[in-house]
């Protein structure tokens, strides 16, 4: 509701919220007469047009095709950035997340797994729950075996860190585009490629990887299209090679 405002400001404010969530020449139809796209977005302008100190959006772009989404989340972006009060969004799009949230809190079957700074969250999760919902795709259990090293059983190798590795770390993440091709050679810190399938996407390639025959879930790796060329000339690498500043180590 808008209190306290004259009806020419109310109008206002109404014309200025409908062309932003783009439904001008909708606005006397009935909520059944409208897509659920449609009615979320009548959702956002109500809130916009109210103006309240607290703003909470559950799934706010869940029903809109992909076009849409993206334009509306950008319109979203902007207005938000004038906005004075606190917002808080409940996604489980990690892409939302990060474009919106200043701080991250991350809650695993009902219970806080870890927060704070959304942007520290993701680049280094430290909980095994925070590394998979921000979008790491292999996450895997490690054995400590001292101050600097971990044997990772699925994939019989063992990391070489030079970072000392805490009491607590039982499980190791790498995404899934950081990953090093190497050829002919199998360096430390890296997994051998035994077998592979492969799929093909308008602008990367996704490989799913074993490196031994006892592996249950395969390894991801994801290669951009710009990325692909060597790949091509030279065939599938012999093994990849994990950075040491892009293994998450997690408890």
């Amino acid at each position: 509701r808008m209190k306290k405002i004259s009806p020419e400001e109310i109008e206002k404010r109404v014309k200025k919220v409908i062309k932003l969530v783009k439904l001008e020449g909708y606005e006397d139809r009935l909520p059944s007469q409208l897509s659920g796209g449609q009615q979320q977005r009548v959702a956002l302008a109500r809130i916009i047009a109210s103006e309240p100190d607290v703003i909470l959006l559950d799934e706010p772009f869940s029903a809109l095709d992909v076009h849409l989404k993206d334009r509306l989340a950008h319109e979203l972006s902007e207005m938000l950035e004038e906005y004075q009060g606190t917002v808080i969004m409940v996604s489980h799009s990690r892409d939302e997340i990060y474009r919106f949230s200043d701080e991250l809190l991350i809650i695993d079957k009902g219970q806080s797994m870890c927060s704070g700074k959304t942007r520290d969250i993701f680049e280094k999760p430290l909980r095994k729950e925070a590394a998979i919902i921000t979008g790491c795709k292999n996450v895997v259990g490690a054995v400590r075996k001292d101050n600097h090293s971990l044997y990772i059983p699925d994939w019989d190798i063992t990391i070489i860190l030079e970072e000392e590795i805490d009491q607590d770390i039982c499980w190791v993440g790498i995404r899934a585009h950081d990953f090093i091709p190497i050829w002919d050679s199998h360096p430390p810190n890296s997994i051998p490629v035994m077998s592979y399938r492969i799929d093909e996407l308008p602008f990367e390639k996704k490989y799913f990887i074993k490196a031994n025959q006892y592996q249950i879930d395969e390894i991801c790796w994801f290669v951009q299209r710009d990325s692909l060329s060597e790949l091509e000339e030279r065939g599938m690498p012999s093994s990849l090679m994990i950075p040491e500043d892009k293994i998450l180590l997690l408890s």
